[in-house]
């Protein structure tokens, strides 16, 4: 998806790789996705994660089948990021849905802040990208 620039100081212990989300036009739901290491000394959990750019709350997220080929989204249970691994999220597994509230372009910078149950918040930027088929 693009890659994540961290802005500010964030938890030495926990790395955002990668944070990147498609470009869509103004209130159209969305799906951020974060790359996500934990070089710390304890397991972790994202617990929450909040924006500037959404309207309205972030929710965790991941695909469920309705039957054929339709597919909606359901909420995502939460998730561990193990001491010394990673969490790699993505539409197809698992990601943050969001509601924009501007028109999102390829190239801009959306603040986002995910929120760990042990290291508190990493401030990021993700790069918006083109949308894939």
């Amino acid at each position: 998806m693009g890659h994540g620039r961290e802005s500010g100081q964030s938890a030495p212990d926990r790395r955002l790789e990668r944070a990147g989300l498609p470009a869509v036009r103004e209130q159209q739901d969305t799906a951020a996705c974060f790359d996500v290491t934990n070089g710390g000394g304890a397991d972790d959990r994202p617990v929450r994660a909040t924006s500037s750019a959404a309207s309205g709350g972030l929710a965790r997220g991941r695909p469920r089948m309705l039957g054929g080929s339709a597919a909606a989204r359901a909420d995502a249970p939460s998730v561990t990021v193990p001491t010394g691994g990673a969490l790699s999220m993505s539409p197809a597994r698992l990601d943050v849905t969001l509601t924009v509230r501007s028109r999102l372009r390829s190239g801009d910078l959306v603040p986002f802040t995910p929120h760990f149950e042990h290291s508190g918040a990493v401030r990021i930027l993700a790069v918006v990208i083109r949308p894939t088929a």
